[in-house]
């Protein structure tokens, strides 16, 4: 029981988390480019930060089908014949459910889009372009039903409480003026990252991704050796839940969002590979007079040119084990560095924040010393006034008094006369 209210609770706490970047990320971008003629494009950080945090929303929770075909694709995979991005769900699938034949025609008719990942992420950004994301968001939650097919339980997308505000945030920005390139081979696959602990995040990826290769021609000597000892494949076959390792347990984690940096396809290929060798040691001890294998399917899915002839069921069964081992410890460090890239974002975003408030402030502090500069300027025109006014005032007594000095001397003369 409380096993499952931790795990509720992190489900819980991830949701939230993803609903507080989202609103960052929009309220960046409504403060730089909200209500302005700027245009905002793909150059722009904010609007890199808010298509990805939308993406990250619309894959979380995504369901996994599982079954043969899935089955096959991940061993294709972990030969090297097919890519990653072609057994995992995409928010597309689900998006692609609510256009019409016109629109799905538009999208698949990009020049340079070819991947599904890339379909979702133009339209997106077509829906940004065009102030029609509001629309799609009320249409993608409006099917219960349909949501409970490509969502799981756990998903954001179907806690109503938190995807009930998707819409009224797409609303928000139908006030900015978005120019963003929708047929961008760059769309097909994953985003860029755009800082120096992001790189570290891509580098610690790649290293999983290169530790899984080098496990291919391991899987590839232990289906060679299942080859050997049954006419049938025996990922072909069912088998009870006993016959699995005891020191491992086959658990999907219920966060398998697109934003994991270590996907939950890998996981599932190193799980099915130990399987496959737990059985095919059964087999090559309990079949010794087993008939030859036609080996048709296996044959068209793993090379076999380059196989090691040396490696026995126990080696590589150790050998998984320690590549699990330090599959675990890549994915804590790749943990940590996603912590500290959230910490940059907050921090960035609390820089960004004070800039704009020094801004404000400069601009109030610019406002009011304009105005003091026209008071002092209003004033200076009446000191100017009134001291012409002084100045004519004063050599009007100037005159009038040396008038009236004159008639003084002329009247002290005639009195003079007389005596």
């Amino acid at each position: 029981m409380a096993g499952n209210m931790s795990v509720f609770q992190q489900n819980d706490c991830r949701r939230q988390s993803l609903l507080e970047r989202l609103l960052d990320a929009v309220k960046q971008c409504q403060i730089r480019f909200g209500g302005r003629k700027e245009i905002a494009s793909d150059t722009d950080s904010r609007v890199i930060c808010l298509c990805a945090q939308f993406e990250t929303v619309l894959q979380h929770g995504l369901r996994r089908s599982r079954g043969l075909a899935l089955t096959a694709a991940a061993i294709k995979q972990a030969a090297g014949f097919a890519n990653k991005t072609e057994t995992d769900p995409v928010f597309w699938y689900y998006v692609k459910e609510h256009l019409n034949k016109h629109e799905l025609q538009r999208y698949y008719s990009l020049k340079n889009i070819t991947t599904d990942i890339g379909r979702g992420r133009a339209w997106l950004r077509s829906a940004l372009n065009e102030h029609s994301l509001e629309r799609y968001m009320h249409m993608l939650l409006a099917d219960a039903n349909l949501l409970s097919i490509f969502y799981e339980d756990w998903s954001f997308m179907r806690e109503e409480e938190r995807a009930s505000m998707l819409p009224t945030m797409a609303a928000g920005l139908n006030s900015i003026l978005f120019a963003i390139n929708i047929d961008n081979e760059d769309l097909n696959g994953p985003n860029k990252p755009v800082s120096a602990v992001a790189n570290l995040l891509k580098e610690s990826t790649q290293n999983v991704t290169s530790l899984l290769k080098e496990s291919t021609h391991g899987v590839s000597t232990l289906l060679k050796e299942i080859t050997t000892a049954s006419a049938v494949p025996s990922f072909m076959r069912p088998e009870p839940e006993s016959d699995r390792l005891p020191v491992l347990s086959k658990t999907v984690t219920q966060d398998a969002t697109s934003d994991n940096l270590v996907c939950c396809d890998e996981h599932d290929n190193v799980i099915l590979a130990v399987e496959l060798a737990q059985k095919g040691s059964q087999h090559q001890y309990s079949s010794e007079a087993a008939p030859p294998l036609q080996v048709d399917v296996v044959s068209g899915l793993l090379p076999t040119s380059t196989v090691p002839e040396t490696m026995t069921v126990d080696e590589l069964r150790q050998a998984i084990v320690a590549m699990m081992n330090r599959k675990d410890e890549l994915e804590e460090q790749n943990r940590s560095l996603r912590n500290l890239l959230d910490g940059e974002m907050e921090h960035s975003a609390a820089l960004r924040q004070e800039i704009d408030n020094q801004k404000k402030k400069l601009a109030e502090q610019d406002e009011r010393h304009a105005a003091k500069v026209q008071a002092l300027a209003r004033e200076n025109e009446v000191l100017k006034v009134q001291l012409k006014k002084y100045v004519g005032a004063v050599q009007m007594l100037k005159r009038e008094g040396g008038q009236l000095n004159d008639g003084k001397s002329v009247a002290a003369a005639f009195r003079e006369m007389v005596h």
